[in-house]
């Protein structure tokens, strides 16, 4: 793992981040290969609105989505851009501030290695899903729907939606893709983004330009709602 990013404003999400530093400690991670990111938080948001209550960011029109979800959306194209411009290869997790990890998860230096290390069976994959709030909601739509790709106690499924966007584990080479395929959907759109970041992404999935598979079981969930307050209701 070349780099993890954790999308948090340490002012702001004071409660977070204790749990965050929890998860850091437990997790042996070296702090050195962390980065704490926040380029935008929503009240940044809240100060760029105009009277028809849209934000403007390069270039783009935000309409349909509440603060927090425009700046949880940008955080995530501006590490994307960060790592393209800074790196030409290798493997990049990126998490948000509301991730909790239970006591049978193995959220570790080891086991995130592990599968970077063996992520070369998983056929042209741009993205692993290691979170999984959403497992069990999705389970009842009959995901997963494909066979499961196995090594050893963990199992791998191709699948065209994310579990949720909480951690996601991306190679340079996906970015990149991503990032072509973002301006795309600019241009097709006038430059007006009226979905959140994970239908985007799920968008995509679904029409086969990206190739997502969900790591099972997970390594972590998201503690909105349950540990933390939510931002984006």
């Amino acid at each position: 793992m070349n780099k993890i990013f954790i999308i948090c404003n340490k002012d702001k999400e004071t409660e977070r981040l204790k749990n965050l530093e929890k998860i850091i400690d437990n997790s042996k991670i070296d702090r050195n290969n962390i980065d704490f990111f926040c380029k935008y938080w929503s009240d940044d948001i809240k100060k760029n609105k105009n009277k028809d209550n849209l934000t403007e960011y390069d270039n783009n029109i935000f309409q349909n989505l509440n603060n927090a979800e425009i700046s949880l959306f940008i955080n995530h194209i501006e590490i994307l851009k960060k790592i393209k411009n800074d790196y030409n290869s290798g493997y990049f997790l990126i998490l948000e501030s509301d991730i909790f990890v239970y006591p049978d998860m193995e959220f570790n230096y080891k086991k995130i290695n592990e599968i970077c290390d063996n992520s070369n069976k998983l056929d042209k994959w741009d993205i692993i899903n290691i979170g999984g709030s959403c497992t069990d909601i999705f389970g009842s739509q009959g995901y997963p729907k494909s066979k499961p790709i196995v090594n050893k106690k963990d199992k791998y499924y191709k699948e065209d939606r994310l579990i949720c966007i909480e951690a996601l584990i991306w190679n340079y080479n996906s970015i990149c893709k991503f990032l072509d395929l973002f301006e795309k959907y600019n241009l097709k759109n006038n430059n007006q983004i009226t979905e959140p970041i994970d239908v985007i992404l799920d968008n995509l999935c679904q029409s086969k330009d990206l190739n997502l598979y969900w790591k099972i079981p997970c390594l972590c969930k998201q503690g909105s709602g349950v540990h933390f307050s939510s931002w984006l209701r």
